[in-house]
């Protein structure tokens, strides 16, 4: 049943609505105001945005960075551990031809550029996957099913054809594949649009195209001043009538004579009744480096990065140490999530007995955060509710002889847990309990929290 003529009987037809086009886009064929319904036109729309416009590259390469840098694991999520698994040899050498990083890092930048991604698996669809590879979201199509539900996918390799990838449900879950032993799949970002188009993400960029538009026009105005003796147009007139071949010699003599940089402020020799009149300019409107500033601006509010990360204004001690936590916890977790769990339904379900494994990391790894791990230490060791050896864990360092044990240096150990404690238990239990690791994980099981307070009298 067509769920969809369901949903649009005796409902009218919208009315067509002319959307209007400025003509503002870096691409040849123009963008239009709203971009184009059309994905693979909306992906190379804003992939060129990404090749011109430097302060978006600038802000898409920092936080791809930042994610492919952070080494990936497996947690067992009944045990809560990290485990080995031949996964991690896969994305260790996805293919032939890229790294684990540059395969990461190709993930993120297609997703936060278009707000898709397209992950190819070779090898028997039943098996673990031989080879892995990203595909360039603007040479993907797709074609909707009578469900609403994307029914085919193509992929356009150029002068080598193209391949297509047909919907199967395996285990209650849409699977494509093109009969040759590949798989695709398709990760993307949230979509409100109601039309055909929801089998799309919807690139965070599409919020700020206007602006993306004004950075790179400001910097063909620029540059075309530049290559016009760096001053405002302007026109030659007389009142003599001039012949084809005389405009023809005249332009020729202006390119050569006074066009380019190199012939800035060169002094202009006019004869034979010649003038020169250069158009008026507001400078206020045409304030295009402030412009800019305040564009560079909306990038990094869209991605989420925090501005003193770029800019030296305003700069601080206090803005040193919190933007890199802030640009972690605002920009690059929220991304290693969604990737991650995108790893782990893809790939997961070709591995046999690991459906309670999911592709994380660990926060121990990642040095531009350890200053909070360390802070963190330092509050739990005020409360006298870890052993050394679970406080040299938070911050990366290997367990000791001896370290198993409750000690604070400032206190007895059973007084100092007894007087936080021994009338409130369960704040002891409900306290212990708040504490999780950066990727949500518990730093302490029920059975050690049992253990702890039975430790101290609790």
């Amino acid at each position: 049943m067509d769920w969809l003529k369901l949903l649009r009987k005796d409902k009218p037809e919208p009315e067509t609505v002319e959307r209007k086009s400025y003509g503002t886009s870096p691409y040849p064929w123009g963008g239009g105001f709203l971009g184009s319904d059309n994905s693979q036109a909306s992906s190379e729309l804003f992939i060129s945005y990404y090749k011109r416009v430097m302060p978006l590259s600038n802000a898409i390469d920092l936080i791809a960075e930042a994610f492919a840098a952070i080494p990936l694991k497996v947690l067992d999520t009944k045990t809560k551990e990290f485990v080995d698994h031949p996964v991690l040899d896969l994305l260790a050498k996805p293919n032939a031809d890229i790294t684990q990083k540059e395969f990461l890092r190709s993930f993120a930048k297609f997703f936060m550029i278009t707000g898709n991604n397209f992950q190819l698996a070779t090898g028997n669809i039943n098996r673990p996957p031989l080879e892995l590879m990203i595909l360039p979201a603007q040479s993907i199509s797709v074609s909707q099913g009578n469900d609403g539900f994307a029914d085919v996918y193509t992929y356009s390799q150029g002068v080598n054809g193209s391949a297509t990838f047909k919907r199967d449900e395996v285990d209650g879950r849409f699977r494509y594949f093109d009969g040759n032993d590949r798989e695709i799949y398709h990760s993307k970002d949230f979509n409100p649009d109601c039309s055909d188009s929801r089998l799309w993400g919807l690139s965070k960029l599409q919020s700020i195209k206007i602006e993306l538009d004004q950075y790179f026009n400001a910097s063909v105005h620029n540059d075309s001043l530049l290559l016009n003796q760096a001053r405002p147009s302007g026109a030659l007139s007389t009142d003599a009538d001039l012949s084809q071949d005389q405009i023809a010699n005249l332009r020729e003599e202006m390119d050569f004579m006074f066009s380019g940089p190199r012939n800035t402020g060169r002094p202009m020799l006019l004869d034979n009744g010649l003038a020169f009149s250069q158009f008026s300019q507001n400078m206020k409107d045409m304030d295009f480096v402030k412009m800019k500033e305040m564009v560079t601006e909306a990038i990094y509010n869209r991605l989420r990065i925090p501005l003193a990360m770029v800019q030296s204004s305003g700069l601080s001690l206090a803005n040193m140490e919190h933007s890199p936590l802030t640009f972690y916890d605002n920009a690059v977790f929220p991304l290693a999530d969604f990737i991650h769990t995108e790893l782990t339904d893809f790939l997961m379900r070709r591995y046999p007995n690991s459906e309670d494994m999911v592709i994380t990391f660990d926060p121990i790894d990642i040095s531009a955060i350890e200053t909070r791990r360390i802070k963190n230490v330092q509050i739990l060791s005020g409360l006298n509710i870890m052993t050394d050896n679970e406080k040299r864990m938070m911050i990366g360092l290997e367990a000791i002889d001896g370290g198993d044990v409750i000690s604070n240096p400032s206190a007895p150990q059973s007084e100092g847990f007894a007087n936080n404690f021994d009338d409130k238990p369960d704040d002891f239990v409900e306290s212990m309990k708040k504490q999780h690791y950066s990727d949500g994980t518990r730093v302490f099981s029920d059975d050690r929290i049992k253990e702890m307070a039975e430790k101290n009298g609790i």
